[in-house]
């Protein structure tokens, strides 16, 4: 199936509104009457370029379980700088060094936390938890699939113990 040439398409470039070609897409689909969710999927792709396009490659094969949470990802990333600017380099510049326990990242983590107002969706906080981790066990708790900061931390702390 192609593509109608005036939907538009998102490049990933600050400024671009990640809600809004989300809109768009599913405006489409339901003016053309398209309820098939593996359509979905595989054209979603198409609309995407450059830099978004290089972002869904990187995505793991078969990690969605529906259309909905590629959105989600996809919002997650993309929106993420244009909505949450302010304050939020307390949690994304936060790392573990090799010298500092995981009890004490997680306490570190927490307090940057609660320095944040704006509230921030638990999938944004896992992956930025998951990314200041130290590389075996940050990878294995990204892979790991927890929903909920909780279940992110918790995992992290039996992947340390693991590993120690």
């Amino acid at each position: 199936m192609k593509l109608p040439y005036d939907i538009p398409k998102f490049n990933g470039k600050p400024g671009e509104d990640p809600k809004n070609h989300i809109m768009t897409y599913h405006l489409w689909f339901s003016l053309n009457s398209l309820m098939d969710e593996s359509i979905h999927f595989r054209l979603f792709q198409r609309t995407l370029i450059n830099i978004s396009t290089k972002w869904y490659v990187k995505l793991p094969q078969h990690s969605f379980k529906n259309f909905n949470t590629l959105v989600m990802a996809f919002l997650t990333h993309f929106q993420l700088p244009n909505q949450y600017e302010t304050g939020t380099n307390l949690l994304t510049s936060l790392r573990q060094s090799t010298s500092t326990h995981i009890y004490d990242h997680l306490h570190e983590c927490r307090r940057r936390r609660r320095l944040i107002k704006a509230p921030i969706p638990d999938e944004i906080l896992t992956n930025w938890f998951a990314k200041s981790l130290l590389p075996p066990i940050g990878q294995y708790v990204a892979m790991g699939g927890a929903l909920t900061e909780e279940q992110v931390i918790s995992h992290a702390q039996y992947l340390d113990l693991v590993h120690s």
